[in-house]
C-alpha cells in the first residue's frame, strides 16, 4: 500500500529495493525525517497557521506574510504567485 502513494518515478525506484512493507517504510522514513525536514515543516505550519487579526495594521500582516514566503523560498518550496494571493485573500478577516 505504501508503493500506491509514491509518484511513478519514485515507485520505479523503491519497488525493487525492499521486500517488505517495514523495509520499505523505514527507508523513506530515514530519507525524508531529517532535521531539514523539520524545519521544513515548520515552515509549512507557519504558512498553513498565518492568520490576519483585526486589529493588526494589514502592512504588518503583510510583512509577516512576506517573511513566511521568503522562508519558503529559501527551503526551495516556491509557491505559484496566484496561490499566495488567493491565502492572502482567504485570510482576510470577514468583518
Amino acid at each position: 500500500m505504501i508503493l500506491l502513494g509514491l509518484s511513478n518515478m519514485l515507485f520505479d525506484i523503491y519497488c525493487t529495493l525492499h521486500d517488505t512493507a517495514k523495509d520499505l517504510w523505514d527507508e523513506l522514513d530515514r530519507k525524508y525525517s531529517t532535521e531539514d525536514h523539520g524545519l521544513e515543516k515548520y515552515i509549512v505550519s507557519k504558512f498553513l497557521r498565518f492568520d490576519m487579526k483585526e486589529g493588526k495594521l494589514v502592512l504588518e500582516h503583510i510583512q509577516e506574510f512576506e517573511l513566511i514566503l521568503h522562508s519558503l523560498r529559501v527551503a526551495d518550496m516556491e509557491l505559484p504567485e496566484k496561490f499566495k494571493v488567493m491565502s492572502v485573500i482567504e485570510k482576510i478577516p470577514k468583518s
